[in-house]
This record gives structure tokens, C-alpha cells and sequence, in this order.
């Protein structure tokens, strides 16, 4: 059955090759057997408590991967296809447990149910589509305008319930494959299930960082000659450096996303049914498919906007043709596809190892470059409301409701979905640092507030949890590069840790992410020669405020750098 919103034509043209012979006929019984047995393996299982909850998803993803293995690899019926992604990925489980999670999730987005007429719905989520940090354009495939309609209340929805998936750059991909063999309730379920454990698709830039730094140490084992070419065409070398902007960002999804639709449909029937392994090795086929084309054609290299580099070669027209679509056109899903996937004989502890280390790695480069963790500059645009409990505290508090919206355009992404509740305030809790620390430990990130007795008013974004000082212990500043300081009044304006910003060198400033400090006697942030950007004493009364390194911020109090204090708020986010 086509789906409401697929072209019928265009989508049976672009069918998988059908099973035939013998075989088709046990392959349609082993999945059949896989979809009987996944329903009663859940409804056995609790789901009262967020520790069930997860392990419910792995119990059927676990039964499914390791009864369907070799069967995906054989193929799976077109007839079935929706109903087995739906278990493999599952889907099915999540929507069993809560039954009611779309429905909620498309209301809180769009402000309408799902059973919405179409007109209402296209027109509520026109312009605040996610593009998950994806630069390219959109995946239609086989979609008509009402399938791209529904696949763009999906992707609202699915950014509404994940506040912290803003960096996902497949998210668009797999969910216009999906639309095309399940309703947009089940490939709702489908995505949410994808990004919890065990997780298939990466949520976060730290996450998508270390998946391609792994790449490249699992490249130069498997495939050293095609991955030294791709490096000499980027021009990139061949150890990825420790830097935000990862030297392969611009390979790999290109290159899958231009997969022909067959051929990303097989893979995405063993992707579900394997795991994370089959993209490292459909990575290396296309590396491999890659190096053949080098040797029969004369590459050419276009620089794009940023750091992208755009491979082509002359075409017979005398025009150039895009290099990443030549290659994947000549992946056709048949059995040669799947057995050059799996002749790579890539081992589980191997991988397991270049994950480790990437991970690491990754934390260095976007942790020491003060890099936003959830979102690739100018990669996504987000669409943000302001909670309900900053709403109602701007008339009274110490920032307007429009200061906040200033504010909350600059957090990281990942957290400008989240909600936030007043936890310390001197007007209810007093006048006391410890008492400050005690209100808000374990909570973080945290916005501090403070207005002072001459009408200054100022704050700062702690993006960490707190680390307050012992005594008898080195003093040690705390923190990472999302931290920022920031003027109230009497005007509105940010100072973001200067470390993320490059010097024409290229190379990242020299400043200590590390600039937050917690003492029994004094709360500061930001670093400099003559004091910290905000500094308060241990009695909440005084403070001072200088220009930084940290921040290259102007004094916040005004010149006279000492000030009383009249007030102090801290928000911690939930």
C-alpha cells in the first residue's frame, strides 16, 4: 500500500528489487516470525518506572537485531518493509509505552492535534522546520507537497520532544525514508526510538565530531590509498586536527544522502537490523568507489562557503558533474551492494576502540575551542519559546521579558527547549553565598542575575555544574567556552568567551575556557589582569566587575567597577 503523500508512480519505479526464487518464501516467514514475536516480548515488561522505559527499548531492539541479521542482508519484502522498520527500529515498543506521546508532541509544537486538517497544519509549521544542522537541501524522494507537509509535522514534533537533538544531520534523511512506508505516527515513533539506546542516530555536534573522527582512524586501516586521496583533494591532512570544524563534515552525508533511493532502502534495512557498524562500512565502500573514479577522471575541487570543498569532474556536455551523486549512482541494491558492505571485515572491538578515542578527541576540540556542543554555527535554525515561568518574572525581575529573548537566542541549543524556574533569590532566600550554592547544587546550566543600587544590571550563563571550592584544596576554575556574561541595563548586550573567536592565522585564542570560580568567601567569572567580569563577596553586598580576557567585556557595573548590590536571582535550567 502506498502511503498518503507518496508518489504512487515515482515510488513503484523506485522499488527495491522484489525477492524471488525459493528463498523469498522462508525470508517472508523468518519476518514474520520477528513481528509476532515483538509484540508479546514487550507487553511483558513494566514500564512504570524511566529505568524500565529504557530498558524495554533494548530488550526489543536486542530481540530484533539478533533474530533478523542475516535475514536483512538477504533482503525484506517490499509488503512488509513498513511494518518491519517499525519493529526493528522500535518503534512499535515506544508507541505501545505511550500511546499518546505523538499527539502530545505535535500539540505542544504546532498548537494543533495531528487529525488537523492539512491547510492548518502546513500553515502552522511553515518556517519553524528543523534542519538539525543539515546544510543540505531538502529530502523529498519520492514525497508530493502533502508528504513534505506531513514529514515537516514530524520533524517539528520529533525537535519538540528531543529539546537536545539539534545537532542530527541524518534526522531529515531517515525520516523522509520512513514517510515513504509508514504513516507520520509511526515514523514519529521510529525517530524517537532511533536516538535512544541503543542510539542509531547521533544527537549532538560532540556526537557527530567523534562518529567522523572515528571514520578517519578506521579509513586509513581499511582503506589508507582512497582515504589519502580524499585527504589530498580536500586538502586536509591525514590525521583529522583537534579543531570544531571536523576536515570530513563534508563527506560523508553528502555523499549517502546521495545514495539512489533502492539503495537507500537496503541500507537502511540492515542499518536498523545491525546497528552503527553499516555505516562505517558503507563509509568505506564509497571510499573505495571513490578512489575508482580518481583513477578514471580528471577531479577538480570548487571551494564553498566556510571550509567545504565541492569535488566535480568534466561531464560529456562540457559541464561539471557533482562528484558524490556519480559515485552513489553506481551503488545499485542488489547483492553485489550488500556483499561489498559486508566483504570489509570490520571488527566490533575495533570500532569499539576508534569510538572511545574519538570521543575523547571530541570533547578536546569542541571543549577547548568553547564551541556550541548541540548545534554547527549557522546549521540550524531554531525556533524557541520562552517558558511560561520567565514569561511571568519578566515584569518583576531583574530582566525584562525582552532581555530574556536576547538571552535566549545566545544559549546553546540545547538547552533553549528546556524550562527554567527561579532557584535563589536574596528577596526569599536571603543574603548568603553558601546558601546560593546549596540551592543550586546539582543544577546546571544556571543564569545568574544581579542588579545593583545604581540601575546597573548584569548576568552570566554557567554551562556546567558547580564546583564549589574546598578549603585545603589548589583553587581551581571550572567551566567550558558556552559560558558568557552579559549587560541588562542600561542597554541589552553579550560578551561570549572570546575563545571561540579566530585569529586571521586561523588559529583559535589562547584564553582559558576555564574561568568560573566558586569560593566559600566570592562568586566569579571571567578572568583578566585587573579582576573577574563579575565578582560578588560572600554577603551578597558588594561586588566589582572589570574588563576580562576571558570576555573582552567592558566593566558591567559602569567605571566605577565597585558596586552595591540590591538584588541577586539564579535560574537554573530543568
Amino acid at each position: 500500500t502506498v502511503q498518503d503523500g507518496v508518489d504512487a508512480a515515482a515510488f513503484t519505479a523506485a522499488l527495491p528489487p522484489p525477492l524471488a526464487g525459493p528463498a523469498a518464501a522462508e525470508v517472508e516467514q523468518r519476518w514474520r516470525h520477528v513481528l509476532g514475536k515483538a509484540p508479546a516480548r514487550i507487553a511483558r515488561v513494566d514500564h512504570s518506572k524511566a529505568a524500565a522505559r529504557t530498558a524495554a527499548t533494548s530488550v526489543v531492539h536486542t530481540y530484533c537485531r539478533s533474530g533478523s541479521r542475516r535475514t536483512a542482508r538477504i533482503g525484506v519484502p517490499n509488503a512488509m518493509r513498513g511494518d518491519v522498520w517499525f519493529a526493528l527500529t522500535g518503534g512499535r515498543a515506544l508507541a505501545l509505552k505511550d500511546p499518546d506521546l505523538y499527539p502530545r508532541a505535535h500539540r505542544t509544537a504546532l498548537h494543533l492535534d495531528p487529525d488537523a486538517s492539512l491547510a492548518q497544519r502546513a500553515a502552522a509549521v511553515e518556517g519553524a522546520v528543523p534542519t538539525f544542522g543539515n546544510c543540505l537541501s531538502e529530502p523529498r524522494m519520492c514525497l508530493t507537497d502533502v508528504g513534505v507537509t506531513r514529514l515537516h509535522c514530524v520533524l517539528r514534533a520529533f525537535a519538540q520532544e528531543h529539546h537536545a537533538i539539534q545537532f542530527a544531520p541524518w534526522v531529515p534523511l531517515v525520516a523522509a525514508a520512513l514517510m515513504h512506508w509508514m504513516d507520520e505516527r509511526s515514523a514519529f515513533y521510529s525517530l524517537c526510538a532511533l536516538v535512544r539506546a541503543p542510539a542509531l542516530l547521533v544527537e549532538s555536534r560532540l556526537a557527530s565530531w567523534a562518529l567522523l573522527h572515528a571514520f578517519a582512524a578506521i579509513a586509513r586501516t581499511h582503506a589508507d590509498r582512497p582515504y589519502r586521496t580524499l585527504c589530498s583533494q580536500l586538502g586536509q591532512p591525514l590525521t583529522p586536527p583537534v579543531d570544531n570544524a571536523h576536515p570530513l563534515a563534508g563527506f560523508f552525508l553528502p555523499w549517502v544522502a546521495s545514495l539512489p533511493f533502492p539503495t537507500l532502502t537496503r541500507f537502511l534495512d540492515v542499518l536498523f537490523a545491525e546497528g552503527q557498524k553499516v555505516t562505517f562500512r558503507l563509509g568505506l565502500v564509497i571510499l573505495q568507489r571513490y578512489q575508482g573514479f580518481v583513477d578514471e577522471h580528471q577531479i577538480q575541487t570548487t571551494p564553498m562557503d566556510g571550509d567545504f570543498v565541492m569535488l566535480t569532474r568534466p561531464s560529456a556536455d562540457g559541464s561539471d558533474a557533482i562528484l558524490p551523486t556519480d559515485v552513489a549512482r553506481e551503488l545499485t541494491a542488489g547483492e553485489d551492494f550488500i556483499r561489498s558492505l559486508f566483504g570489509i571485515k570490520l571488527k566490533r572491538i575495533e570500532l569499539q576502540r576508534a569510538l572511545l578515542a574519538s570521543a575523547a578527541a571530541a570533547r578536546e576540540a569542541l571543549g577547548a575551542t568553547g564551541s556550541n556542543l548541540g548545534v554547527g554555527e549557522g546549521g540550524y535554525v531554531h525556533v524557541f519559546t520562552l517558558p511560561a515561568s520567565v514569561s511571568a518574572a519578566g515584569a518583576q525581575g531583574i530582566m525584562s521579558q525582552a532581555a530574556w529573548r536576547h538571552l535566549w537566542a545566545a544559549l546553546p541549543a540545547a538547552t533553549q527547549n528546556r524550562d527554567v524556574e527561579l532557584v535563589f533569590s536574596t528577596a526569599t532566600h536571603g543574603t548568603f553565598l553558601l546558601t546560593l550554592y546549596q540551592r543550586v547544587a546539582d543544577r546546571s546550566p544556571a543564569v545568574v542575575l544581579v542588579r545593583t543600587t545604581s540601575g546597573h544590571a548584569f548576568g552570566a550563563f554557567v554551562p556546567t555544574p558547580w564546583k564549589v571550592h574546598e578549603k585545603g584544596t589548589p583553587l581551581a576554575y571550572f567551566g567550558t567556552g558556552e559560558a558568557l556574561v552579559f549587560a541588562v541595563a542600561p542597554a541589552f548586550k553579550l560578551y561570549p568567551w572570546v575563545g571561540g573567536k579566530a585569529h586571521p592565522d586561523g588559529r583559535h585564542a589562547a584564553v582559558p575556557a576555564a574561568c568560573i570560580l566558586a569560593e566559600e568567601t566570592r562568586f566569579a567569572i571571567g578572568r583578566g589582569p585587573a579582576g573577574h567580569a563579575i565578582e560578588l563577596d560572600r554577603a551578597l553586598d558588594k561586588g566589582c566587575s572589570y574588563s576580562t580576557t576571558s570576555f573582552a567585556n567592558e566593566p558591567l557595573a559602569g567605571p566605577e567597577n565597585i558596586f552595591t548590590v540590591a538584588r541577586v536571582e539564579v535560574w537554573a535550567f530543568r
